[in-house]
């Protein structure tokens, strides 16, 4: 594997995204970024960190796209977009530092044509993920299903919004696996073989 390569993590609500970025990264001695790009948005924006809290990985109040052409350029972007352009900056800033792990935030599209990128999606069976939701959070599994639900559809809009892209979409990604039908620490042998094949 290149020395510079850096792993995005899209994920499913409940597929493991976490857990197995965090054993990603340690496998490989690199950093691992997931709510951390919040606080370095924030202190390189100058806005204030609850913001990003408040807005994180969810869809802005206004059409995106759209506002870049509209005919009142005075108004600028929304707070929710500031946001997430802050974030991109911070995703972009840290990949310029050299090889980490990044989870969620569309950090595929943003670093999208970036040498030795792997941008791998992780998903599983609802129910699996339901009760892994259920386990950690300690609520019943019609209401880490009803979680499951929110989060993906929540994740998908934020997606889908800020990048004109499809989450999930498998040809917005270098590796898709089902994170269901292996361990965390399968899912990490089988990111870092690809990650080495793929240069």
């Amino acid at each position: 594997m290149h020395p510079d390569t850096v792993v995005t993590i899209g994920r499913q609500f409940g597929a493991g995204g976490l857990e197995i970025g965090k054993r990603l990264a340690e496998a490989l001695g690199v950093p691992f970024y997931d709510r951390e790009l919040l606080a370095r948005a924030a202190e390189a924006s100058g806005l204030a960190e609850g913001l990003f809290e408040h807005h994180d990985e969810k869809p802005a109040d206004a059409p995106f796209f759209a506002s870049w052409g509209s005919p009142y350029p005075s108004a600028g972007p929304s707070i929710g977009q500031q946001v997430c352009l802050a974030q991109f900056q911070a995703i972009r800033d840290i990949a310029a530092k050299g090889a980490c792990v990044i989870v969620g935030r569309a950090a595929d599209f943003v670093l999208d044509g970036r040498p030795h990128l792997v941008r791998v999606f992780l998903h599983a069976d609802p129910a699996i993920r339901a009760a892994r939701v259920a386990a950690r959070e300690g609520v019943s599994e019609a209401e880490a299903r009803k979680l499951v639900r929110t989060a993906d559809r929540r994740r998908a809009a934020f997606y889908d919004y800020f990048t004109d892209r499809t989450w999930g979409d498998v040809r917005t990604y270098d590796l898709c696996l089902d994170a269901g039908r292996v361990t965390p620490e399968q899912a990490v042998a089988v990111i870092r073989a690809f990650a080495d094949a793929a240069g």
